[in-house]
């Protein structure tokens, strides 16, 4: 937006004649965004679908967008494309303390590309945990295997809603140490259905995850060592892909487990 169009559309906003359902941001800044903070508490009531994509927002801008849905009660979609995160703990932090209040639980959470770290992925991963039911976390390629351990817990809460998980172009979640993390808490969790995981080069030039590195998840689809292991094992997640969503993508031990989970 130009400074005029910018000018009216926060007028706009402002006004309280709008009800919009669906409301698309694209090519925006901290500046641009936290000046319409206040037409975004508005519109609250009726929005629906959120976006921002292709912007330049940070913590600023990110805390704009959480001060904004404060009195949120009918969101189904947030979304966030290349936007950069890298220095917004302290704006994930307040989107998780948002999330954990919301009375109704979002459909989707979408932050791709936004240059997440582990620190970031903590601070709103809980917030995150029970109150979406897709998260894709595409392309934040800074997240490690500490990141994926604190989103592990999450993972195995009960009050975990999350029943798919994207976490595609994320190189630590093929890893060795990151699938580990990852199997800890499918062991303990009953939402989760699908995963998303692989990069676009796999670490061994080869299209396939090492077979030595899917083990944790075998045991976290089925622990044969004792009964009761068996039984507390995951029976929820029936689909593990990559991104073209490859059939034989997993190991035939894990997808005779998937398929029995169906």
């Amino acid at each position: 937006l130009d400074p005029n169009s910018q000018s009216a559309f926060q007028t706009l906003l402002e006004s309280g004649v709008c009800s919009l359902r669906e409301l698309s941001l694209y090519h925006s800044s901290d500046d641009v965004v936290t000046s319409f903070a206040n037409g975004f508490k508005r519109i609250a009531e009726s929005l629906e679908v959120f976006v921002l994509s292709d912007d330049s927002i940070g913590n600023e801008g990110l805390l704009a967008v959480v001060a904004g849905l404060a009195s949120n009660t009918s969101l189904k979609e947030l979304e966030f494309f290349m936007d950069d995160f890298s220095l917004a703990a302290e704006g994930l932090s307040s989107l998780s303390e948002w999330l954990q209040s919301l009375p109704m639980t979002l459909q989707l959470l979408n932050i791709q590309h936004c240059q997440i770290d582990d620190e970031g992925l903590q601070a709103f991963a809980k917030g995150a945990a029970i109150s979406c039911r897709e998260l894709h976390l595409e392309g934040n390629e800074s997240i490690t295997a500490t990141g994926l351990s604190c989103l592990s817990n999450s993972l195995q809460s009960e009050s975990c809603c999350i029943e798919t998980l994207n976490l595609f172009g994320i190189p630590s979640a093929i890893g060795d140490d990151g699938m580990k993390a990852l199997a800890r808490g499918l062991a303990h969790n009953t939402s989760l259905k699908s995963l998303r995981l692989g990069v676009s080069q796999f670490p061994n030039n080869d299209d396939t995850v090492p077979p030595t590195q899917w083990l944790s998840f075998s045991n976290a689809l089925c622990d044969p060592s004792s009964v009761n292991n068996t039984y507390f094992s995951n029976h929820t997640i029936h689909t593990i892909m990559d991104e073209d969503d490859t059939d034989n993508f997993c190991p035939e031990d894990i997808d005779l487990y998937l398929r029995l989970n169906e």
